[in-house]
């Protein structure tokens, strides 16, 4: 946690659990923070931070009304991460601490959590 001049700034820690769901994956980090990736396309997925206190009043309807058809996920557990696979992208989720990287079909990373900070949160903002 980082104490700034605006609120107490708080990172993902550790994963300390996980559970796959029909179209990805939830995690639990350290705080009983919760973070789930949904994919929707094969080259198109959300993450959603979920953290003790504060309700996910999120705006779902562009998303949630609409029919998608399954994504293929392809599932690995190694020592340091967690990969999923689609013919279009790998997701790694590392554990120690909780970051997410995201690769392109040929292995570019198109994003990356910054390793000292990766996804945070301030009260209800993220």
């Amino acid at each position: 946690m980082m104490n700034t001049a605006f609120g107490k700034y708080q990172h993902l820690g550790n994963l300390q659990s996980f559970q796959r769901t029909e179209n990805g994956i939830e995690l639990i980090c350290e705080g009983d923070v919760k973070v789930i990736l949904t994919f929707y396309k094969s080259n198109m997925f959300r993450v959603t931070l979920e953290h003790p206190g504060y309700p996910n009043d999120l705006l779902t309807s562009p998303l949630v009304d609409r029919m998608w058809e399954p994504v293929a996920l392809q599932f690995q557990e190694e020592d340091i991460h967690l990969r999923l696979d689609t013919k279009d992208l790998s997701v790694l989720i590392h554990k120690m601490p909780c970051r997410i990287s995201v690769l392109d079909a040929r292995g570019n990373v198109i994003n990356r959590d910054d390793p000292g900070m990766g996804i945070g949160w301030d009260g209800n903002e993220v």
